[in-house]
């Protein structure tokens, strides 16, 4: 179950596959990427940029407080020699 959390939070966040392959569907983190680097020498749309950032934050995070138990038991169980 830890390996799937951690798997769904790599591919949520992952921003370049969607590039490359998906042109006409991009995710939520491609966009950002795409919006940050279209308005890199702007200072004013730095609060839009982090309310996006705030916005896909959001399933992360409730996914990992929901399995925040089982996440830590299984990396502890995994980094003990014995």
């Amino acid at each position: 179950m830890a390996v799937v959390i951690t798997t769904f939070i790599g591919n949520w966040n992952d921003y370049m596959t969607p590039l490359l392959y998906l042109k006409k569907m991009p995710t939520l983190a491609s966009g950002l990427y795409v919006y940050k680097v279209q308005t890199a020498g702007y200072q004013a749309s730095d609060h839009l940029y982090f309310s996006g950032v705030l916005i896909s934050l959001i399933p992360v995070l409730i996914l990992f407080v929901s399995f925040q138990n089982t996440i830590m038991e299984k990396v502890y169980a995994g980094g003990l020699k014995g």
